[in-house]
């Protein structure tokens, strides 16, 4: 189950292979220790289009690596929303620092039980790449600008997103101790609404907006 002790287990398989991922990180480009550490808390994340943004609900945690929190995983997860209008195709998710992810998976369920909680069986994984606009999911960064990740719309992989980021620990350690990371997951619920013509700008309606 994705939602289990690390937030990153496995899941039924879906990768972009060579043009939207890969299971390796190697393909972070080379940047300094200081752009690629993890920040020193964990950092909100929120879904963006046109000029809305909608957070996404941190579900689970392990910053111990930093001295921050652990929680998780939950019993119950309740889902924010993002309702889409328009013809949306891509949307961002924006991480509230420039830190660059050394690692993203998104996993995308098309519903989930009482308790909030998917079944892993029927869900898509898919582990986003470095800088590759053209995939189905691509992660951006570099210390200029908050680090980004870019998402495919798919109606059929399921609008239950569960994102998962990892961050190496690159300060304060010897060369030769291994490297500690720390990693957090966050969920929200993708509507995609239709009705608007093609010309009109897309953004995030926010449940309740008139």
């Amino acid at each position: 189950m994705v939602l289990g002790a690390t937030g990153c287990g496995p899941a039924p398989g879906q990768s972009d292979g060579p043009t939207g991922g890969t299971r390796q990180d190697g393909d972070t480009p080379y940047l300094s220790d200081a752009l690629l550490t993890a920040p020193l808390e964990p950092p909100a994340l929120s879904l963006v289009a046109g000029a809305r943004r909608e957070p996404l609900r941190r579900i689970m945690v392990d910053w111990s690596a930093r001295g921050g929190p652990v929680t998780g995983p939950p019993r119950h997860v309740d889902w924010p929303a993002a309702r889409l209008t328009g013809t949306t195709r891509r949307v961002t998710m924006e991480f509230g620092t420039a830190q660059l992810p050394s690692r993203v998976v998104l996993y995308r369920y098309p519903g989930t039980g009482a308790d909030g909680i998917p079944d892993e069986d029927a869900g898509t994984e898919t582990i986003c790449g470095y800088s590759t606009p053209a995939a189905s999911c691509s992660r951006t960064g570099g210390g200029d600008r908050p680090a980004q990740v870019d998402v495919a719309l798919d109606v059929e992989a399921g609008g239950y997103w569960v994102v998962h980021a990892a961050w190496p620990v690159l300060v304060g350690r010897s060369s030769t101790e291994q490297v500690p990371v720390v990693s957090a997951s966050w969920v929200v619920r993708v509507d995609q609404m239709e009705g608007r013509h093609a010309d009109q700008r897309d953004e995030v309606a926010v449940p309740g907006d008139p």
